[in-house]
């Protein structure tokens, strides 16, 4: 009879646990805000709701804020708050969100903007079936269920100079430049360009900026009327933290950009004589100089 074999046998290696699952994220949302707590919330709260809510990510840049901004996280515990020491001007705000995003979509949402359930995947399927479209905005209307937003030609130099005097855009309708409005853009189209230009402009004229170059580029943008959003509150320029030596430099360097920089100079001395007629002796040294909110 034979013995049994007592040779030990070798431990068997233990069984990796298995790889976790990790779904891309789609959409980076990024809302840039200062002193807008009120507003802030109620977009907040309309995100929070969207379906599939593991797809999103909910970045607030907080520009400065000295209202009860500053304690958003404890309201709403899955956001990211990125928070600057003073207010550095939307350029320098949105910049920092797209450079902390991961989704290959941003979504800017200014506070105030109330969004349905769907209201992000729907968009994100309009990127994802058209490839020539680089960005796309949903329908804005008020709580009476009206149409507010716009969108613009590109403005001209004397485009600027209405803006800056009466503070309205005066451009007719077109599918250029959505001012202001929500926009879901591919991240990849603010990457190639390097991001936007925060050497040059301050809190005024990146977002024009971007557009021009977008058009230029040959880059589509697309108006989703399908896909509503609710829009209870705009931002004013106050709360932007907008002065006018800012958006006198920032409409001059964007014409110098565009129309050359014949055109950039002389509009910047208009403009400082502007400031000069308002007595403001400060500011047409600072439209002279170049100086912006972020003070750099």
């Amino acid at each position: 009879m034979a013995k049994p074999d007592s040779t030990p046998k070798p431990a068997s290696a233990p069984v990796p646990p298995p790889e976790p699952v990790v779904i891309p994220l789609r959409v980076s949302v990024v809302v840039i805000t200062r002193n807008q707590s009120e507003a802030l919330r109620r977009t907040l709260a309309s995100l929070e709701r969207s379906t599939p809510r593991e797809l999103l990510e909910i970045l607030v840049v907080d520009a400065g804020s000295v209202d009860d901004t500053r304690d958003i996280e404890a309201s709403f515990p899955a956001i990211k708050l990125l928070r600057t020491p003073k207010n550095f001007g939307w350029t320098k705000s949105a910049n920092i969100g797209t450079r902390t995003a991961k989704g290959d979509y941003l979504f800017f949402l200014p506070p105030g903007v109330e969004v349905e359930a769907d209201t992000v995947a729907r968009l994100a399927a309009r990127l994802d079936e058209a490839a020539d479209v680089t960005a796309v905005c949903p329908l804005e209307r008020n709580s009476a269920g009206e149409t507010v937003g716009r969108s613009y030609a590109l403005p001209t130099p004397a485009d600027l100079g209405v803006r800056l005097r009466t503070g309205q855009w005066p451009m007719a309708n077109a599918p250029d430049f959505p001012a202001g409005a929500p926009l879901m853009i591919r991240r990849q189209a603010i990457v190639q360009i390097n991001y936007l230009d925060e050497k040059t402009y301050g809190q005024f004229g990146a977002d024009v900026d971007l557009f021009h170059q977008l058009k230029r580029g040959g880059r589509r943008i697309a108006f989703a009327e399908e896909i509503p959003v609710r829009v209870s509150s705009r931002p004013t320029e106050l709360a932007l933290g907008t002065d006018p030596v800012d958006m006198a430099h920032g409409a001059a360097s964007y014409i110098g950009k565009w129309h050359g920089f014949g055109a950039g100079l002389g509009n910047r001395i208009q403009f400082a004589l502007g400031r000069l007629g308002s007595l403001d002796f400060g500011g047409f040294m600072g439209v002279l100089m170049g100086a912006k909110t972020d003070g750099q």
